[in-house]
């Protein structure tokens, strides 16, 4: 729905009140978007500069389409307490009803419920003019997603201090799911405490940092320029702060206090950190873990006012150390970090080959970080170029890999001390093709 010329903003605003009351009507189905529009058009149209002006408007597409709004819905039976007070622990139950308002026994799926602070009241003051007032929907208190079994649903969470102590206008609403329907409800007019329940909480929220299809990464592994960071949250006794006001938000930090490409490409663009807390969902059923998952990219050159900064070192490396802050309901902060190796070669990279000890005197780990999956073997030869052992694992994962030596040759022999030589065989295939590298390094036997 668009208009194909100028028009004006209070024969629009009438316009478009009236187009919505037809196209969500009382009768509890969409009504069809060119009969939502046509009956717009009739009842605004009373003036001679209103007609002109609607006469602008133009709907594309099919107007047959009704929109797909769900049609059972979702009711709000109980909740305990029945308000909200900073750091109790509230339950939800609800239960899925038909447009007739029939309970569904039968129901099976998944509810995401929404817990809202009271709406915050605010004003807009313009250099010139009148104040404008309004009001602001309140910060998300919970969400998450829980089973729903047999019609009903049962949700918990620790509300956090950071709330409008006094509001009155807090809200719930709940949207649910399966293969076959869905529908939605919501409860309003709820009122927020002034008091405070007791939690004696002093210890900050646990954190585990990894990346998405690198669950086993560990600091400093390699990982591919485009990957996804995977933070799971979790605080046993106050649950996890996602109210977002300033100062408590869940937040990612790259390079903090370092002087790299990324940090000063940040402070380029007046960035400190980057908020996560829109991002974080509690698990299913869950109210005190939960995760978040942020996207991220590491280019191998920044632009910074028309300047080229390289984010890559001489030798091709990039090196980067990720900083997440977060807070529980009880306002305890905690941080995790972990140092990142970014690889831009496309293909197989294999970095970082030791083995440990070097010397040694009975056995050896081989050691090394890979970029993908791979297939590897370790050959050890001797000075000469006599293949003494051929170690093999068919499958190592990206990231950091370890393969045993016993420090025995193929025939279960003990080598004579010297030095030899060895070499990492890594082999990976995809639909470009196999890829293979190989490093060669020196180990010592001394006993």
């Amino acid at each position: 729905l668009t208009a194909a010329r100028l028009v004006f903003s209070g024969a629009n605003a009438n316009f478009n009140q009236v187009f919505y009351r037809q196209l969500f009507n009382s009768t509890g189905e969409t009504a069809r978007l060119g009969d939502a529009f046509i009956c717009a058009r009739m009842l605004t149209g009373t003036s001679s500069s209103t007609i002109r002006n609607d006469e602008k408007f133009h709907i594309f597409g099919d107007p047959t389409l009704r929109l797909g709004a769900p049609r059972n819905t979702a009711v709000i039976t109980s909740m305990m307490p029945d308000s909200i007070v900073a750091l109790s622990t509230v339950e939800i139950r609800g239960e899925i009803q038909d447009e007739a308002g029939q309970f569904l026994n039968n129901y099976n799926g998944t509810a995401l419920v929404n817990t809202f602070d009271s709406e915050k009241f605010v004003q807009y003051i313009p250099e010139a003019g009148f104040a404008r007032p309004y009001f602001l929907p309140g910060n998300s208190i919970y969400r998450g997603t829980v089973p729903v079994k047999d019609g009903r649903f049962t949700a918990r969470f620790i509300v956090p201090k950071d709330i409008s102590y006094g509001g009155q206008r807090a809200r719930i609403s709940a949207y649910f799911w399966n293969s076959e329907t869905d529908g939605a409800g919501f409860r309003e007019n709820i009122i927020v405490s002034s008091s405070t329940s007791n939690i004696v909480d002093t210890n900050g929220p646990e954190i585990k940092l990894y990346f998405k299809e690198h669950e086993t990464f560990t600091t400093g592994d390699a990982i591919e320029e485009n990957v996804t960071l995977v933070a799971e949250l979790a605080d046993t006794l106050s649950g996890i702060n996602i109210a977002g006001e300033i100062g408590h938000r869940i937040t990612l930090s790259i390079d903090p206090n370092e002087e790299t490409c990324l940090s000063q490409f940040n402070r380029f663009l007046g960035i400190s950190s980057v908020n996560l807390t829109d991002l974080f969902r509690f698990d299913e059923g869950e109210h005190l873990r939960g995760k978040v998952e942020f996207p991220l990219q590491f280019p191998a050159e920044v632009d910074i006012g028309g300047e080229t900064i390289q984010c890559t070192s001489f030798d091709g490396e990039q090196r980067h150390r990720l900083v997440v802050k977060v807070w529980d309901n009880s306002n305890n902060s905690s941080s995790a970090s972990i140092e990142v190796l970014i690889v831009h070669e496309e293909g197989l990279v294999i970095r970082e080959v030791m083995n440990y000890p070097n010397p040694f005197t009975d056995k050896t780990t081989f050691t090394f970080n890979s970029s993908q999956d791979a297939e590897v073997q370790i050959k050890v030869f001797t000075i000469a170029g006599q293949l003494i052992r051929t170690l093999k694992d068919p499958f190592v994962s990206r990231g950091f890999n370890m393969i045993d030596w016993d420090g025995r040759d193929e025939s279960g022999d003990i080598p004579a001390n010297g030095v030899y030589l060895y070499k990492l065989i890594a082999r990976t295939q995809s639909s470009s093709g196999i890829s293979q590298k190989e490093i060669i390094g020196r180990l010592a036997i001394v006993r």
